[in-house]
């Protein structure tokens, strides 16, 4: 996406002009059915860098090319509560030095795909590995604060408000909007709808 004060009809002469003139190429889509079952739960790579990295992932069953729209929030106010800056998991994680810096995560959808996802850097990641089981096992069985939901979802809702001040971030919303078929108006209305049943 462009964004910005351009000249469209400039832009569109120099996009012309450097692009290499090539065939049409049709690209056929293949809608394999995902798996049940997890294809390998363990990879390990040997690569040069300061300190061992992991990522560690959840996968989502979804119903559809994309989950929906008011899954997608939930998941995402879910793992700011699991796993956020002012996380009890994060802030131990820290203390105890199983990590280098904040634990990085995301929900990660793509089509016909979608899983949660964790990743840092640490000496000890099979032990973060554990401890993340742990706190969504407490989570499960104890349940989430009802004022740290507040605290994150207020804090999410007005996160994706400051978006609206941004011509590159209203760019990125567009075509993200294009991919899953949500209108951009549409989150921030969604989100001030869930409960915290539905992020439990």
């Amino acid at each position: 996406a462009l964004v910005g004060d351009f000249d469209e009809d400039k832009i569109l002469k120099l996009i012309d002009e450097n692009l290499k003139p090539q065939e049409k190429v049709t690209f056929e889509r293949f809608k394999t059915p995902e798996k049940a079952e997890v294809r390998t739960h363990y990879v390990e790579q040997k690569l040069a860098v300061s300190k061992p990295q992991f990522m560690i992932g959840f996968r989502d069953e979804q119903e559809g090319e994309y989950p929906p729209l008011r899954r997608r929030l939930a998941m995402e106010l879910f793992l700011e509560i699991l796993a956020g800056k002012a996380s009890s998991l994060n802030r131990r994680l820290n203390e105890s030095g199983d990590i280098s810096s904040d634990l990085d995560f995301e929900y990660f959808c793509t089509r016909n795909a979608a899983s949660a996802l964790f990743a840092g850097e640490s000496e000890n990641y099979l032990e973060v590995k554990e401890k993340i089981f742990a706190e969504i096992e407490r989570l499960r069985r104890d349940g989430i604060d009802p004022a740290r939901f507040d605290a994150v979802k207020k804090a999410a809702f007005g996160e994706r408000v400051m978006r609206f001040d941004s011509v590159k971030s209203i760019a990125s919303m567009f075509v993200e909007s294009f991919i899953t078929g949500d209108d951009i108006f549409e989150a921030i209305e969604t989100l001030g709808d869930i409960t915290l049943g539905e992020v439990e």
